[in-house]
């Protein structure tokens, strides 16, 4: 079994601390890929005490052992085991997983990080096996080492060629990757040069699993140095570092994409979260489990006991190896404890309710799936580290009476009294009913499944161009239902009397109202003006040309010197100061995925969750920042997800006398 990290001795390192009996007893060679197994002692007796030997093992012979999962709870709170003879301190929740897990008559070898790392000695860092090489991984690996190399030449002259490096025109010649290679020229728009193939090996190596797996977080947040393996290449974790963020500072669309983006972000989120734990920074519940929600796990729990130790209050997440909660129930104490913790509703804008992505059925509406990772939803992992901009019930903060008193109406005693037989008890005013629910946008993970089926060569170009044609007919009749053209509306102005033009632009892009400097409204102007050309041209252009009459070799060939006009005219207009990509610098709003425009009946426009139905209900709940759709299901009520409705994000809708005790299932 070949383990995701180990650790190794550093000659180099120049603290001077002593290092434990224990572990001078199983020294690590420098630069070695070796760890310490544990080999916990068979008894026949519970009250036994626990014995364990602890030895050296090679991760490049075929070894057999166990990583062991668990939570380290209170490091106070200990009990004694004897290993090597020597008494060793453990925390409680091992100690009891220990004693659960010894065999009556075998040995069971495992690895255990609060064993097999010297926690006190810094000389001892973190190597993370990445797994074995393959084809191209040592020209990767060689990247990154080039990619540190010039980070740390450029730091030194302040980072100077990196501006030239960007200039537009020099961008269109010369990569990033020739750049870190120091390639002066190349004809990017013909061939592709050796700089850049390396570039893509590298990238495949941040592909990699173990960049994606929860457990891994802790590790490397807690090392205070580690070193990636990959074969038989290695490169120090801090100049890994260095080489990402230097590729990020010679970004351009040029050179990256959505698709080269996307290993990217899990090293993103190590590094920031490593920066801010070796910062003496601890995360709220709410935040950690959103921050790493695109990390994957093999057992659904860990998504919560994997983030144990990067959490303020670990021990609020109670781990009893004696009679393991399932995870529904895990998953809603967990809820419980943020909205205890965040005295607010927040945690509701958590649940990304949508129709094409699966939640597991045995949650109640109201507690996120966390299972999950966003890479299933299309979210960005930006929008985790921001804070809702709206106050759509006027209230930050809730007041719960006796929040930590047990229910003593509900079958489940230790649940809060705001909780009943798995409810949850809200208070909030109903405002409006949805009227009318415009189409959904076709999405692309599903474009991108059927464009190439299973078995076939050639990709469906004819599948492709329906697709233009479908998402432009969507938001054709998403300007209808806006009154943005075609029938006259009933009135020019919107409730808030703004334009119905204006209105159906902040509702379709929404930026964050609340910034109203002259340079944001700027770029959101000029990024609305970019889209609206963009779906104009686009609509022109599948409106007189029908996949119907036209075979798609033919249409493709006239699309693409389409799309190069438009691509022309738009630098143009970039360059003069027209157009922008950006809208603002927070980043996307992962509210935003799934969501569909639809009119209520009070003549509202918004975006409502793609499973929201006509009559379904607008409500306004105390502690929930944005308007909520629900739907009446008998004495309760289901939740299906937040809603952006333009003129009621910032509290003008919200009556406290008019609010009532709802539940939520």
């Amino acid at each position: 079994m070949a383990t995701s990290s180990s650790l190794t001795e550093d000659s180099n390192n120049e603290n001077n601390v002593p290092v434990r009996p224990l572990y001078l007893q199983t020294p690590l060679a420098p630069g070695s890929c070796c760890i310490r197994l544990v080999e916990l002692l068979p008894s026949a007796k519970a009250e036994d005490p626990v014995r364990c030997i602890l030895r050296v093992a090679r991760l490049d012979n075929d070894i057999r052992y166990e990583a062991l999962s668990y939570c380290w709870g209170h490091t106070k709170v200990t009990e004694g085991i004897f290993v090597n003879d020597s008494p060793l301190q453990v925390t409680i929740n091992l100690f009891a997983a220990l004693r659960t897990l010894r065999q009556n008559n075998a040995v069971l070898t495992l690895w255990i990080d609060a064993i097999c790392i010297d926690q006190e000695n810094p000389k001892e860092k973190v190597v993370v096996w990445l797994g074995a090489k393959d084809r191209h991984s040592d020209e990767g690996m060689n990247f990154f080492h080039k990619a540190s190399q010039k980070y740390t030449e450029e730091k030194a002259k302040g980072f100077s060629g990196v501006e030239r490096a960007n200039f537009p025109l020099r961008a269109m010649l010369c990569t990033g990757p020739d750049y870190i290679y120091g390639n002066r020229l190349t004809l990017r728009a013909f061939l592709r040069s050796t700089a850049e193939q390396h570039f893509f090996y590298a990238l495949a190596i941040l592909r990699r699993p173990w960049f994606t797996r929860t457990w891994i977080i802790q590790e490397i947040a807690l090392a205070t140095r580690a070193i990636v393996h990959c074969g038989d290449t290695a490169i120090e974790w801090d100049s890994l570092v260095n080489a990402v963020q230097f590729l990020e500072m010679l970004h351009n669309p040029l050179d990256w994409s959505p698709n080269i983006l996307a290993p990217h972000l899990h090293f993103k989120v190590l590094l920031s979260t490593q920066k801010e734990i070796q910062a003496g920074k601890r995360f709220s519940f709410r935040d950690a489990l959103r921050r790493f929600q695109l990390f994957e796990a093999t057992e659904p729990k860990d998504k919560v006991f994997a983030l144990c130790a990067l959490f303020k209050q670990p021990e609020r997440i109670i781990v009893d190896t004696r009679c393991p909660r399932p995870v529904d129930r895990l998953y809603r104490d967990t809820a419980a404890e943020i909205i205890r913790e965040t005295n607010n509703l927040s945690i509701l804008l958590d649940c990304h309710h949508m129709s094409s992505c699966a939640r597991r059925a045995d949650l109640p509406t109201w507690v996120p799936d966390w299972s999950a990772s966003w890479g299933h939803r299309g979210g960005a992992v930006s929008a985790a580290f921001d804070t809702d901009p709206y106050y759509a019930s006027r209230f930050e903060n809730l007041d719960f009476p006796n929040k930590d008193s047990p229910n003593k109406d509900s079958p489940d005693k230790d649940s809060p009294p705001w909780i009943k037989d798995g409810c949850l008890r809200v208070s909030g005013c109903r405002v409006d009913r949805i009227k009318q629910m415009g189409p959904k946008l076709p999405r692309i993970p599903d474009y991108l499944k059927k464009l190439r089926p299973e078995g076939q060569l050639l990709p469906d170009m004819d599948f492709a161009y329906k697709f233009i044609v479908n998402y432009c007919r969507a938001v054709r009749e998403w300007k209808s239902l806006a009154f943005y053209d075609g029938p006259i509306a009933p009135s020019e102005h919107y409730s808030t009397g703004e334009m119905h033009q204006e209105v159906f632009w902040y509702t379709f892009v929404q930026p964050d109202h609340s910034i109203q400097d002259g340079e944001a409204m700027t770029r959101f102007y000029s990024y609305t003006r970019l889209i609206k050309w963009q779906l104009d041209w686009f609509d022109w252009f599948v409106a007189r040309v029908s996949a119907d009459e036209w075979h798609w070799f033919f249409i493709w060939v006239l699309f693409v010197h389409y799309l190069q006009l438009f691509g022309c005219v738009s630098l143009f207009h970039y360059l003069m100061g027209r157009l922008s990509f950006n809208v603002f610098p927070k980043g996307p709003d992962l509210n935003k995925s799934g969501k569909v425009i639809g009119r209520t009946e009070k003549g509202l426009l918004g975006t409502f969750p793609d499973s929201t139905e006509v009559g379904d209900w607008v409500v306004l709940l105390e502690g929930a920042s944005r308007p909520l759709i629900l739907r009446p299901i008998n004495q309760n009520w289901e939740f299906l997800g937040s809603a952006y409705i333009h003129g009621i994000m910032y509290g003008g809708a919200f009556d406290p006398k008019k609010c009532e005790d709802l539940y939520l299932i």
